[in-house]
Parts: C-alpha cells; structure tokens; sequence
C-alpha cells in the first residue's frame, strides 16, 4: 500500500496518467474528424496538451513564467476558432479543459481530474444527441426546467430537517416531492426526445427507487397524452413488478425462510395485473399508430407539487398516530399503515423480527402483504384522481382487485400452508 501511494505521487505516474486522461477525449475528437469534422486537435495532441499541463504545474514553483504555456493553448485555440467560425468551438474549449485536467492531475486531484476527463468525452460524444434534443425544446420547456431547479435546489435547503408536527419532517416529504417530479422530467424529456418507447425503460429503472414516483409521474403526464393511456398504464405496472422483486429480495437478504410463502401469495396478484396491463399495451400500440402527435407543454407543475407534499404529509401525520395509538401488537395495522409511506422500510422490518422469531413467519408474511397492497392502494388512489380518463377506469378496478385480492386471502390465509 505504501509503495502504490509512493508510485502514484511520483511525476513519472503523474505524467503517464495525464497522457492516458487526454488520450480519452483525443481519441473521441479523432473518431468526430473521421465523419468529416474539421479539428485542430486529435488523438495526439490532447495527450500532449494533458502532459503540458501537467508539467506546467510540477515546475511552476521552479519556473513561474511556466503556466504562460495555458496562455500558448488558449491562443492556439483563439486562431483555429478564427480560421472558421462555422465550425465552431467545441474541440478549442476541450483543448483548454484537457490542460486543466493536467494541472488537475500534478496537484494529485486523480478523482476530480477522472470526472472532469469522463464528464467532457460524454459532452462531446452525446454533441448530435443533445443538438436534436434542443431542436424539440422551445422557450416555455427551459422556463420548466428553471423552476424545477429552483423548487429542488432553493427550496429543500430552507425547509427544517426535523419533525415539526410528530410523524412531519418538511424536508423529507418535500425530498419526496422532488423524486416524483424528477421521474416526471425523465419521462418527459425521454419522450419528447426518443419517443414513446423509453417510457418503459424509465419505468423500469425508476421502480427500483420508488414504483410511487413512477406512478405519479406517469399519471400526471397521462393527462396531457390521453392517447397514450393504455402505455403508461403498462409502464406503471412495469415499475409495480420491479417493487416485488425488490421485496423478494429484499426478504431474500434478511430472511430467506419467507421466500416461498411471500411468493406464494404475491405472485399470482402481480401475475393478474402484468397480464391486464400487456393486453391493454397491445392495443393501445395499434391505437397509437393511428393517433395524431400531441405537443406537451409544462410538463411541471408547482401546485400539483405542493398538492402532492400536502397529501403525503398528511398521511405521515395520521401514520405516525396510529402507530403510536396501537403499538407493537398490531402488525397488521402498522403494516398497512407504513406499506403507504414505505414499502423498504416495513418489509426489512417484518423479516428481520420473524428471522429473530419475534412474529412467526405467517405473521411477518402476511404484514409484508398488506403493506404492498396498501401501498398499491395508495397509489391507484393517485392515479384515479390525477391520471386522465382511461387511467381513472384501469386503476379504480386495479384498486377493486387489490381489495378482492386483500380479502379473501385474510379469509383464507389460515388454510394456506405453504412450505419454507
């Protein structure tokens, strides 16, 4: 280990790494020149540009007049940009971030000059991607997208990270807010970029986090694309399905004893909803092709922002209540109280006391159970009074399902002995 820190502060490694660094965006711009870009830079002299200012910095103290070699880069760069506009000045800026990151890399700032270094060949290589994303924007589309960066990054710090009203913490609901709304741009951007099909993979990755927030979000921007109900329906079931799977695996993780049984009783109900939901997709393809484009404007909205956190802290408030009114002994209470704030939470609880045999195993399993379908509820509930017509009717029978489905295995439950 002390050698390796010894090596790694050495100029010799110092000067290899920055060649390396600069070797990643020259490469990049070498591969742009292929497809007819002009360049004044390529996969050699980035490299040479990273080692120049990496040297620069390790004789500085030496030779002052040494950083004078940032002023040769930038003017080197000044007349390439001179000599034709037209082809603007991306490469010339890179230069000029490629010397930094030299500098960056003498003063033994590896992870800030690595960051910088991947962060710069991403711009330059997503440069057409982004260019086709601006095209679709308009003014009204930037003016969201400052005040959803002001709501996140200018509000959350004012708010007190305490609870101020027992079971209120402003900070974490309004944390929550802020997740809602980010899947919502996600979506958003996703689908005025690449289309409707990217609405599924955002689904599926943000029901890894939180299958609520993709609930919400898809629901809310069902009401600006009504066609494309029966696609966002399949898409929130989508994330419905990924937050099983993180309860099985979760339980998996503390208590793999639970497994069958939590399987045994979840399966088929999510097994019902993946296939409603695909038939429904299914035709709503069919619908779509023959459906007209629709403009989306506004996609944030700041009152159904603060109607969400109102909702969520109100619920917070009662949940906190009720646990504190009944205790302990009522798991099932808790269960479905808490499955409506957080499934995670609830379910490594469950688990871990029925591992410590605390609850038995049915106890634990059946908690589990109400929490999902409370949380199901919760969000079916959101869907019905904020998603558009078509989703008003999907999700009030899903929620009539989940009722049924509730009951009867309560009815049934002491009859269902399933092996661990």
């Amino acid at each position: 280990m002390d050698f390796f820190k010894e090596f790694s502060s050495s100029p010799e490694f110092k000067i290899v790494f920055s060649a390396f660094l600069g070797l990643i965006i020259g490469l990049e711009r070498e591969i742009r020149a292929k497809f007819g870009h002009d360049i004044f830079a390529g996969i050699r002299t980035f490299p040479l540009i990273a080692v120049l200012g990496t040297l620069s910095g390790l004789l500085h103290k030496e030779f002052p007049y040494v950083f004078l070699s940032f002023l040769g880069i930038v003017i080197l760069a000044s007349i390439s940009y001179l000599k034709d506009k037209r082809m603007g000045i991306t490469t010339e800026v890179s230069a000029i971030i490629t010397f930094v990151i030299g500098l960056l890399i003498s003063a033994g700032e590896y992870y800030l000059a690595v960051v910088t270094t991947i962060l710069t060949t991403f711009i330059l290589v997503l440069r057409d991607s982004m260019e086709n994303l601006a095209k679709r924007l308009d003014e009204e589309d930037v003016i969201t997208v400052l005040k959803f960066f002001t709501v996140s990054f200018v509000v959350l710090p004012l708010l007190p990270d305490k609870e101020v009203i027992r079971g209120l913490n402003p900070s974490e609901v309004w944390k929550f807010v802020i997740l809602v709304s980010s899947v919502d741009f996600v979506g958003y951007f996703l689908l005025r970029y690449k289309g409707t099909g990217s609405l599924i993979i955002t689904a599926l990755i943000g029901g890894i986090p939180s299958s609520t927030a993709v609930t919400m979000a898809f629901s809310s921007l069902s009401q600006k694309l009504p066609h494309l109900s029966e696609l966002f329906f399949f898409s929130v079931i989508l994330s419905w399905i990924v937050m099983f799977l993180r309860v099985i695996f979760y339980t998996f993780l503390v208590f793999k004893g639970m497994i069958y049984k939590l399987i045994f009783l979840l399966f088929p109900y999510f097994a019902l909803l993946l296939l409603f939901a695909l038939l429904l997709y299914l035709r709503g393809v069919k619908n779509h092709r023959e459906s007209e484009s629709v403009s989306i404007k506004n996609p944030f909205s700041l009152s159904q922002a603060f109607t969400f956190g109102l909702i969520y802290s109100a619920i917070s408030i009662v949940s906190y209540h009720l646990k504190a009114q009944f205790g302990n002994e009522g798991i099932y209470i808790l269960s479905f109280i808490s499955g409506v704030m957080d499934i995670d939470a609830i379910t490594l609880l469950l688990a871990r006391l029925s591992d410590k045999g605390e609850i038995g195993i049915n106890v634990a399993s059946m908690g589990i159970l109400l929490a999902v379908m409370s949380n199901n509820l919760f969000k079916s509930g959101y869907a019905v009074i904020f998603g558009s017509k078509k989703i008003k009717l999907y999700f009030s029978l899903v929620a009539i399902c989940t009722l049924f489905y509730t009951i009867i295995l309560l009815t049934l439950f002491d009859k269902l002995h399933i092996s661990s």
